[in-house]
């Protein structure tokens, strides 16, 4: 069992347009925000954190790292993303490993999904197949490509 706790990891993309008639631009944006979801299953406890944390209630992009599947069961992302009310792409690591999936999810229509693989590097111990989760959401502001992946740090250790 893990405790679940929300990790903000990235915030970013303020989208700056002019509204006609206006002097000056009126900032709008796009905010993402990407978490590791620690194989945590539990959609009501994953909703209890974010609504306790305020930052990130208006996350216009979720991007998820381990995202688990449970036997029997709809995939945590899909299930979040119906309760929040945001379109899903999701894809597991791989047809056998289904408890380190990406996923994105997103207030705005996803298109283009894809998942292509990263270079494999064995690490001797945890090697894993690596992967890009990418889609295109379709914002007020024109098309936005998103890219989602889940890194070891260990692949960054020196050899010698």
């Amino acid at each position: 069992m893990y405790n679940f706790t929300v990790r903000l990891l990235a915030m970013l993309a303020v989208i700056p347009i002019a509204i006609p008639g206006s002097v000056s631009p009126v900032r709008h944006g796009v905010t993402i925000v990407t978490l590791n979801m620690a194989m945590e299953t539990s959609v009501d406890q994953i909703l209890k954190e974010w609504n306790a944390t305020p930052q990130i209630r208006q996350a216009d992009l979720l991007l998820l790292q381990e995202v688990k599947e449970e036997p029997n069961a709809a995939c945590v992302a899909n299930r979040l993303a119906d309760a929040l009310g945001f379109r899903v792409a999701y894809s597991p690591e791989s047809k056998d490993v289904r408890d380190r999936g990406l996923a994105i999810l997103s207030r705005f229509p996803l298109r283009d999904v894809r998942t292509r693989p990263l270079k494999r590097f064995d690490l001797k111990f945890h090697s894993r197949e690596r992967f890009v989760l990418s889609a295109t959401a379709d914002t007020p502001w024109g098309p936005l490509d998103i890219e989602d992946l889940h890194l070891d740090t260990v692949s960054m250790l020196p050899t010698d």
